[in-house]
């Protein structure tokens, strides 16, 4: 059994007997390594992560050898994964490892108090009525004003192996407007674990019910240079963001957050805390920064087939350096608008895709960084590929997904090995340049309208692989003609963990689908809950009508079965992209995060009808009452609350 396999639940220390050398090398290699993590030379505050877009992008599994999953580990972004989903598992199951004869003294001097004490039990908390913890308007009129589609906001958690905190957590927002005077386009709020019952306060009826307590707006800041069309990234210590103000062309920014300021309808100009500012050459539609926490190193793209590396990106003063060769990159001979880049530091390797069905590999080690082998023209121009792939740096495999196959008019999700030998299996299916890339079909009834956004994984592909239990999600058409709707669709793997087939397993809409390219759904976001031994899927599907934000919950993983829709719940439009803040018990501290897509029948309400707002630092007071509001929710993962 592998240090962490998991076949049938949360795994226990007593069943590791035989790895427990390989687990202690594991524990102390994190242990020594998660204060570097945190560690900024901008400040002092450790412990805490940051997540966003990017984090469900580059993952990181138990698969390979001890020495590449140590080596895997190297990468912060390892470390955060880690402490995201399984600190909170170690500190419940830590205790009972000591008492069963386990020894961690070399592992790290003193590992903290709080992973050792206070063995939390698992928190199962009641499905009530639906209703929102609090939501607020992030408009100031009448108009569509939020994050564009699958694009998210940032979360930053302070103290992941501690109490939520409810002034130093916070969750930020970058909204495709453009800044004004009385129109905030980057919005911070703090205070967030409000609720019937919660860490924060309680308000009859729901936290934001217009009465203290409720969350705060902390930061509100007006970007003048154009809307935020890319989704907002943190530095480790949650003192810096970054973000793309999209005009012709496009400026990247880094601001320090400073004290609280400004409110939406009265903003800071930007400029006040503005660290550096970056013009690029052209529009940015699709990309969002990519951060390599470990070089200090931004990665984005914009419309016209430039890739841009960003050195001293959070730990210094931001400079923009040449990339690539040729620069810009020929998406299929033509200059196009490219996906967000990801990069695997494992293999010194940065993946970016093109609208024109494009994929490609560059390596970075050289002060000229070039192709790798070539590239691979997966999708059909128009809009090929629009979701960035989602990259195992365990495996040195990626997944890409897209509307409209190169050599069909069905959906399609590739796998595509990038290393000469994967690490998983004794034959490679493909390396990128390769031909005969493995792909399995998504169920798609008019492909010529679908644009497909990410999927996820089950926590058995990270955990204790087993092709009976391990799977990749995604949506597509809920039947072969038209009108077709909406589906959850499972991807099945078998031993060698190469993709084999797809199922339908959850019916989300019956509507016909729309007469534009749209996204099937949001991207779905997984999440394993430690503390309710909870696996997660959330997702939504952008239609107006009720019922349209899922949550399935998979712990009970079966080929074909989802266990059905979990709980659902509204959002007007559907959501974007969905944050989850973490597995703390403390109430309303594990929840999901995201803004509607469209405007509503009118305020931004809670159970009660009120808007929300908060007595000190109006959050939307005097806003959206008479406007169809765009509205930023939070959720909480357990019957989404």
């Amino acid at each position: 059994m592998k240090a962490w396999d998991l076949p049938s639940g949360p795994p226990t220390f007593r069943d590791m007997d035989r790895s427990r050398p390989v687990l202690l090398a594991l524990v102390a290699a994190i242990f020594i390594a998660v204060p570097s993590v945190s560690q900024d030379t901008s400040t002092a505050r450790a412990n805490g992560f940051p997540t966003d877009w990017s984090h469900s992008h580059l993952i990181f599994t138990n698969g390979g050898s001890v020495q590449a999953q140590l080596n895997a580990g190297q990468d912060p972004r390892a470390q955060l994964q880690w402490m995201r989903e399984d600190l909170p598992l170690l500190r419940q199951q830590l205790p009972q490892f000591v008492s069963d004869g386990g020894n961690l003294a070399g592992a790290r001097p003193e590992p903290g108090p709080d992973l050792i004490r206070r063995r939390r039990p698992p928190v199962h908390l009641p499905t009530h009525a639906l209703h929102s913890d609090w939501n607020f308007s992030v408009q100031t009129a009448a108009n569509n004003v939020g994050l564009p589609p699958a694009r998210y906001p940032a979360k930053y958690t302070f103290a992941p192996g501690g109490t939520a905190n409810c002034t130093t957590d916070f969750v930020f927002y970058g909204l495709d407007v453009q800044g004004a005077a009385s129109q905030a386009n980057l919005i911070g709020a703090n205070n967030l674990y409000v609720g019937t019952t919660g860490l924060c306060g309680t308000v009859s009826g729901g936290g934001g019910s217009g009465a203290v307590p409720t969350p705060h707006v902390h930061w509100a800041y007006s970007d003048t240079a154009g809307p935020v069309t890319s989704s907002v990234v943190l530095n480790l210590a949650g003192t810096k963001v970054a973000y793309i103000a999209n005009s012709s062309p496009a400026t990247l920014r880094v601001l320090t957050l400073g004290p609280g300021t400004g409110t939406v309808t009265a903003p800071t100009d930007v400029t006040s805390a503005t660290l550096a500012s970056i013009t690029l050459s052209s529009t940015v539609q699709n990309s969002s920064i990519f951060v390599d926490y470990k070089n200090d190193i931004g990665w984005v793209s914009d419309d016209a087939g430039h890739l841009y590396k960003i050195t001293a990106i959070f730990n210094g003063i931001p400079s923009l350096a040449l990339t690539l060769s040729p620069d810009p990159v020929r998406c299929g001979g033509d200059n196009g608008t490219m996906t967000a880049p990801v990069y695997d530091s494992g293999t010194d390797t940065v993946f970016v895709a093109c609208e024109s069905g494009f994929l490609y590999g560059y390596t970075t080690a050289s002060a000229t960084p070039v192709a790798m082998a070539g590239s691979i023209q997966l999708a059909r121009p128009g809009p090929g590929m629009v979701a960035p792939p989602i990259v195992d740096s365990t495996n040195h495999v990626l997944y890409a997904f897209y509307g409209e196959a190169l050599a069909s008019s069905l959906g399609e999700v590739a796998q595509v090995v990038y290393t000469a030998t994967p690490t998983f299996s004794s034959a490679a299916t493909a390396s990128l340049g390769i031909p005969g890339t493995n792909t399995v079909s998504i169920l798609s009834a008019n492909p010529n309208l679908d644009i497909v956004a990410d999927g996820a994984f089950s926590r058995s592909y990270f955990s204790g692989f087993s092709p009976a239990r391990s799977f990749l999600y995604t949506c597509g058409a809920n039947s072969a003609s038209v009108p077709a709707g909406i589906s959850l669709q499972q991807i099945s793997f078998n031993a060698n963990r190469i993709l084999s087939g797809i199922t339908k397993v959850a019916t989300l809409s019956n509507s016909s689908n729309p007469s534009s390219r749209t996204f099937f759904c949001s991207p779905i976001t997984h999440f394993f809950n430690a503390n309710t031994a909870t696996d997660y899927l959330f997702l939504s599907v952008s239609q107006l009508s009720t019922s349209n934000v899922f949550s399935f919950d998979i712990t009970s993983n079966l080929p074909g079965l989802t266990g059905g829709p979990f709980v659902t719940a509204t959002a007007a439009g559907g959501t974007t992209g969905i944050i989850v803040d973490g597995s703390d018990p403390a109430n309303q501290a594990s929840s999901i995060y995201f803004t509607s897509l469209s405007n509503g029948a009118g305020a931004c309400t809670i159970s009660a009808g009120t808007p929300a707002g908060n007595v000190a630092n109006p959050i939307n007071t005097g806003i959206g009452s008479a406007d169809n509001a765009i509205c930023a929710y939070k959720l909480t993962q357990s019957g989404l609350q």
